[in-house]
Order: C-alpha cells, then structure tokens, then sequence
C-alpha cells in the first residue's frame, strides 16, 4: 500500500502582501484542496522564532493525489492569487512519506503506520 505524503511549504509573503488577503486567498485554497482526490488535511501557521516564515502543511493520501492536486494548483485561479502573494524565491517545498502519524482523520489504515 502506498504511504501517505505530506507537503511542507515554507515562505515569505511578497514586500507589500498584506496579510489579511493572504489568508483570505488561503481559505479559497483550502476549498480547491477539499475538492482534491486524496487530500487529507491542511494547516498554515508562522515559524514561532521568525513569523515572517510561512509553514503551510498538507497531508495526501498518496504521491499520486499529490501530484494531480499539484498540476491543478497551478491552473486553478484562486491558487494563482495565492501564489501572486508569496515570494516565490523564498518558497521552499518538501514532500515526505509519513511513517508515523498520531492523526489518523483520512489517512487509511495501514498507510502511516510505525517502520
């Protein structure tokens, strides 16, 4: 069975970006996300020691719902507006098989489980 993927995207906000259309544009993501084959789960914070770094989190069912949900990201125009607002030479994108979580909401048996 396949392993579950999370994606970990860390940012900066473009110079001028202001932060209440950010997570305006994020909530319109979060509703292109839900309607993603294989999306699990979601979560956007600020690194604690420097809040100018974005930490957006997003949990797949497999590496193939991650990589559709990717090709789709970037035709969709609610996810263009979200990206207008990042400072893409700042992004940083990680896609990691999950060996253990202790959140299981979607994630089906046997696909994060101990190693």
């Amino acid at each position: 069975m396949s392993k579950a993927i999370v994606s970990i995207y860390t940012f900066h906000l473009r110079p001028g970006s202001r932060v209440e259309d950010f997570i305006a544009a994020s909530a319109a993501v979060q509703k292109f996300l839900e309607q993603q084959e294989g999306f699990q789960y979601r979560s956007l914070g600020r690194q604690l020691d420097n809040p100018s770094v974005w930490v957006d989190v997003v949990y797949w069912r497999d590496g193939a719902a991650t990589q559709i949900a990717d090709s789709a990201f970037m035709e969709n125009p609610a996810c263009q507006t979200y990206m207008n607002l990042l400072d893409e030479s700042t992004v940083i994108n990680r896609k990691c098989e999950v060996e253990l979580a202790s959140c299981s909401a979607g994630i089906p048996a046997g696909a994060a489980s101990a190693a």
